[in-house]
């Protein structure tokens, strides 16, 4: 029986590490689809936000004296950008981003992804802000290419 093994041996093991090597890549297959799914869902979040800020909420900003959306224009917009984005991923989309996260309530899930991307567009960053006040340094006086200086 041992000399069986032993002949078996480096065919089983190959085996083996062919099954670890498959597993191995699929799993990295997976992790990989699912950042390129996650970051696309970003962007299309952005995507609708945006696109009912142009058609919806610049409107009825501007139709208002004081600029300002009242609580149930705001989620019906909140709602519209849902409805975009829910559009945008697809039904297949949606199924295999629930599929794989493991989400129940996928509109619940989107919902919280529809309000990051309406915070990132509305609240600036302390980068953004210091670099709005900061004063621009003046310009240098140096000679651009293909002029002469009157120093010669």
């Amino acid at each position: 029986m041992l000399l069986r093994l032993t002949e078996y041996a480096p065919a089983l093991l190959g085996a083996l590490w062919t099954a670890l090597v498959a597993l191995a890549v699929r799993a990295g297959l997976n992790r990989v689809w699912l950042r390129a799914m996650l970051q696309r869902l970003v962007v299309e979040a952005e995507a609708a936000v945006l696109e009912v800020e142009q058609v919806y909420v610049e409107a009825i900003k501007a139709a208002r004296a004081d600029g300002v959306l009242t609580a149930q224009e705001k989620a019906e917009a909140r709602s519209m950008a849902l409805a975009t984005l829910r559009a945008n991923l697809g039904v297949k989309g949606l199924q295999r981003l629930a599929r794989v996260l493991g989400i129940a309530d996928v509109d619940r899930w989107l919902g919280t992804r529809v309000e990051a991307a309406v915070r990132t567009r509305t609240v600036p960053t302390p980068t953004a802000v210091a670099a709005a006040a900061a004063p621009r340094p003046p310009e240098p006086d140096t000679p651009r290419l293909g002029t002469r200086s009157s120093s010669r």
